[in-house]
């Protein structure tokens, strides 16, 4: 596989030159949940990404929070320096210029802050300081997106509550995956304003405006669809690329557009 390009972003003294603006007044924080794994969490994140960043023009982060299997690095071919364990470690010590030189620049304005490279270092991550990290995070910013562990526990519930949007993720494998996922919107529920903060996006099915009425009644929050592109994808990472990128538009690339421009409708 051949890697994304990247750019070496060293922060120190040059991190205020290298995002000059201070974004926490503006900054959105959006989570991805899934019940189970394997949802395609990896891929809409990365793509959905650098959607924004072409519509906007201003950085992205990637928090990858999936304590135990993490990866993002991988998906970007990327081998950091430093995890969320690191920083983490070390965020009494952190203030937000210094806090990027833990991030990795996968491609132009797009920075993740890689998972922990063993489950073992899981111990590492707590709710308290993810959330603190992830506020700091705020200013350097326009989005955030926090990919997060399958299942609940306190540190998806902590994310789920320092988000503006969270979106319930799934693969429509069998009929259990609605069930799996009504479920989780009952958690959800106990969210300020979970109406218009909480989403489902379901991958592997075909936009339809009708299906996706039928699945909002059953889950109980807005659905979006994403169609099933395995080549498209399958192609994009086997040359170090993306999915925007290889596809331009293909259906999948224009639902992941759709949900980029549904989250800044500013755009510039």
């Amino acid at each position: 596989m051949q890697g994304f390009k990247q750019e070496s972003f060293l922060a120190d003294e040059n991190a205020a030159d290298k995002n000059p603006k201070n974004f926490s007044n503006s900054c959105q924080v959006v989570s991805f949940f899934s019940p189970k794994g394997k949802s395609g969490r990896t891929t809409l994140i990365v793509n959905l990404a650098l959607a924004l960043v072409r519509i906007t023009g201003e950085p992205v982060g990637i928090i990858d929070a999936d304590t135990h299997f993490a990866d993002m690095d991988a998906f970007l071919n990327i081998d950091p320096q430093s995890t969320i364990v690191e920083a983490l470690r070390d965020l009494s010590y952190l203030k937000p210029g210094t806090l990027l030189d833990y991030f990795e620049e996968a491609v132009p304005n797009v920075y993740v802050l890689c998972g922990a490279k063993t489950p073992q270092q899981a111990a590492y991550v707590e709710p308290e300081g993810l959330t603190q990290l992830i506020k700091m995070a705020r200013s350097s910013f326009r989005y955030v997106l926090v990919d997060m562990a399958p299942g609940f526990n306190p540190i998806s519930i902590a994310v789920a509550e320092a988000s503006q949007n969270v979106f319930l993720t799934a693969m429509a494998d069998n009929a259990f995956e609605v069930q799996h996922l009504r479920r989780a919107m009952e958690i959800f529920e106990s969210l300020d304003n979970y109406q218009q903060r909480v989403g489902c996006i379901i991958s592997r099915l075909q936009p339809d405006m009708h299906h996706a009425r039928e699945l909002e009644n059953q889950i109980g929050c807005p659905v979006m669809l994403l169609p099933n592109e395995y080549k498209l994808c399958a192609e994009a990472a086997n040359n170090g690329r993306m999915a925007l990128d290889v596809g331009p538009g293909s259906p999948l690339t224009a639902q992941i557009e759709r949900l980029a421009q549904k989250l800044c409708p500013e755009g510039r």
